[in-house]
């Protein structure tokens, strides 16, 4: 140890300090996050020599002094609250970029058995410095399903080495996990570089436009695409530019993988790598990969789940957007942009009924209708974090007719709503382009937004209903003016440049009363939460950026008391909602790419309508407001003597709620119960009747009306 800082000394030091800044100096920054700031630096001279500059070394890092009573004491130490070991509170389960995945508790302990790490990176001693080194794990929250049907929760995750994971409760890995990709959609000894190719070279891999790695960047998600097979099936997009899907022991489900490449635009496949070669006058752009988790969602009503992807897919063509209501976007789209593409996938993929136009695409596993052309302000805008879209397609019934409707937008765009056919719920305009949510000044609802138009940017759109249940349906994304997106491609700073967060009516595309918001920083890959945080019974839009803090949002563009909160990093995570010490209000959750996580509490109910708690919604990672993923609480005070079974109900979701039916096995075979389950927290008992003789083993388990099971609790007589 080289000394000890007094941080009351420092506090005081920085409330006498003149601001480093003022609104004149970085008109940006309206709140001035730099004044809780100070930085330690540390000069170390070799051999004590003060002179020469090779023997002198300095270190500065920047820290801050912020006091926030709602901070969790066990913290700081994109993320699911869930109750993993039956102990009747949630664990916060996250992954890192370590290749570390954590189940923690309250206390900032973990549950028994976490971490778990992926696989150990085949890297040299040299390379690591000696530490152990696992495959990192980037984007989203790990998916927690139940995905044998037996109550206990598994764990998923997949890193940047192409590895998917599986875990059981208690940490073990789950028979037939890892899988992984295939290795020949983006690897070869001769094939690896653009042409020429090496000589040899029968089969290449990659180019300017077949951008591939054998990466998995963002988390899976769960469903049930195979109901001929037992449990649930795990889905993950990887940066080979396909969708992978994986039954819960580990075998490939059939018809996929699936290529996404729009077929209008590909003149060949190669039949071993799914290198693409485009028909003349495509005028594709820079990119391949699926960074974002699919989404599941049953769109044409079979009761089975489609899968809706985006991709990195870019061709400089004429932008799909009306310039009806979008008239400076088109304007400046059609001169530097074009196109990405959005897909909705049949849930038995190349296996569905139908010829591919092209040979190897497997566009048979494509619904009619897609893939859909999405706006891109601009083309190549960054690699791999710019293009295409940085976030999933989301679903949800917008206006109540039982028919799903899909929002996306592009890295630059404003957001579309889509039937289940690839149509603008809005409509065409007349020059026969899709209309959007709005986006121009004139549209605005709040004054002190001047940026304009506001483009939602490099992140993904969430739902939810900020009025209060049976309020209209919103729509909310992070955005950017024209001026800041601007800064992203033109020297030096715009002035009167905004970030904002925006939120729309989703049936009309209006802007709500109050957006778009103020941010103070770019959101990249971050979709917002929705939830009640300061218990008034209307949600807010929480939303994270590259700058310092956690922002929330109600309609009217009012912040609730005690936002927004202060991190001190760059969060690229959608922040999780939950409750975390069973005190019955939610508590929110938040990690930084600095690697710290906190954990606030908030007055929200921890029973209020669930709307968008977290990334992807739920903890499948469905990205369907429609889905309950949420499992009915385990029982408590389970006891059985002679022929009775009695205990204290759960809720249908944890705690909250009203279980539908009771599971109970005797002795492993299940009996029928005809018992409904009592509101959460009641005393109720059930008779078994005659068992006969000897010992018995019970087990039961609470029922939601979704089919979702509670941990089992077993007694024995």
């Amino acid at each position: 140890m080289l000394t000890t800082l007094n941080l009351d000394q420092v506090r005081a030091a920085i409330d006498k300090a003149p601001p480093a800044y003022t609104p004149a100096d970085d008109p940006t920054s309206r709140d001035l996050p730099e004044k809780d700031a100070f930085r330690v630096r540390v000069v170390v001279h070799a051999d004590g020599d003060t002179s020469t500059p090779w023997k002198t070394a300095i270190e500065q890092r920047q820290y801050f002094s912020h006091a926030d009573p709602g901070l969790l004491g066990a913290f700081p130490k994109s993320l699911a609250f869930a109750d993993i070991d039956g102990d009747g509170l949630n664990e916060l389960v996250m992954a890192d970029g370590n290749g570390l995945v954590h189940a923690f508790k309250n206390d900032g302990s973990e549950a028994k058995g976490f971490p778990v790490h992926t696989n150990r990176v085949n890297l040299s001693a040299t390379q690591t410095g000696g530490h152990t080194v696992y495959g990192p794990v980037l984007l989203g929250s790990p998916t927690v399903a139940d995905v044998d049907g037996d109550g206990w929760p598994e764990i998923s995750a997949a890193d940047t080495e192409g590895y998917l994971y599986v875990w059981e409760h208690d940490g073990r890995l789950r028979k037939g996990f890892p899988v992984q990709v295939n290795r020949a959609y983006s690897e070869s000894a001769v094939c690896q570089s653009s042409e020429p190719f090496t000589p040899g070279c029968t089969h290449p891999v990659r180019d300017h436009v077949n951008t591939v790695d054998h990466a998995f960047t963002s988390n899976p998600s769960a469903g049930n695409l195979d109901p001929s097979y037992p449990g649930l099936e795990i889905v993950a997009g990887a940066n080979d530019g396909h969708v992978y899907a994986w039954h819960a022991d580990g075998t490939p489900v059939p018809g996929w993988p699936v290529l996404l490449r729009d077929p209008a635009k590909v003149a060949t496949v190669d039949p071993v790598t799914h290198f693409v070669t485009f028909k003349p006058g495509a005028s594709p752009s820079y990119g391949r990969q699926v960074i974002t988790t699919p989404t599941l969602a049953d769109l044409n009503g079979d009761g089975i789940p489609e899968v809706v992807s985006n991709v990195d897919e870019e061709y400089k063509e004429a932008p799909n957007v009306s310039a009806a209501r979008s008239p400076i976007f088109d304007g400046v789209a059609t001169l530097e942009g074009g196109n990405t593409r959005v897909y909705a996938l049949y849930h038995d993929g190349t296996n569905h009924p139908g010829a591919a136009k092209v040979a190897n695409l497997g566009d048979n596993a494509y619904m009619k209708g897609w893939p859909v052309p999405i706006a891109m302000l601009q083309t190549e805008l960054l690699p791999d974090v710019g293009s295409g879209s940085d976030a999933a397609p989301v679903v949800a019934d917008v206006d109540g007719d039982g028919k799903p409707e899909i929002a996306t937008a592009s890295i630059g765009s404003p957001p579309y709503l889509l039937t289940t056919e690839g149509k603008s719920k809005y409509g065409n305009g007349p020059d026969g382009k899709y209309l959007t949510t709005a986006s121009e000044a004139a549209e605005f609802k709040n004054p002190t937004a001047t940026d304009a138009p506001s483009v939602a940017s490099l992140g993904g759109p969430a739902f939810g209903h900020l009025g209060g249940d049976g309020s209209p349906m919103s729509m909310a994304m992070g955005a950017t003016g024209l001026k800041r997106l601007l800064d992203v491609v033109l020297p030096e700073q715009q002035l009167g440049a905004e970030d904002h967060v925006d939120a729309w009516n989703a049936l009309t595309g209006t802007f709500d009363p109050g957006f778009p918001a103020q941010m103070n920083d770019l959101q990249f890959f971050t979709t917002p939460a929705i939830a009640d945080v300061n218990g008034d019974g209307k949600a807010e839009v929480l939303q994270s950026s590259a700058m310092y803090d956690l922002r929330a949002y109600g309609l009217g563009g009012v912040a609730p008391l005690g936002w927004p909160k202060f991190t001190g990093g760059w969060s690229v995570m959608t922040p999780a909602v939950g409750d975390f010490d069973g005190d019955g209000r939610v508590d929110v959750a938040l990690a930084t790419r600095e690697g710290n996580l906190f954990v606030w509490r908030a007055k929200g109910d921890a029973c209020q309508t669930q709307e968008w708690p977290k990334y992807q919604h739920d903890l499948h990672n469905s990205g369907d407001a429609r889905t309950d993923a949420t499992p009915p609480g385990v029982l408590k005070n389970v006891k059985f003597d002679g022929s009775t079974l009695a205990f204290t109900t759960s809720g249908s979701d944890g705690a909250c709620g009203q279980a539908t039916s009771f599971r109970v096995t005797v002795d492993g075979h299940q009996v029928a119960v005809d018992d409904s389950p009592a509101p959460a927290n009641t005393q109720q008992s059930i008779e078994l009747g005659d068992l006969g003789h000897g010992r018995h083993t019970v087990t039961v388990q609470a029922v939601d009306d979704a089919g979702n099971l509670s941990i089992p609790v077993t007694v024995r007589s």
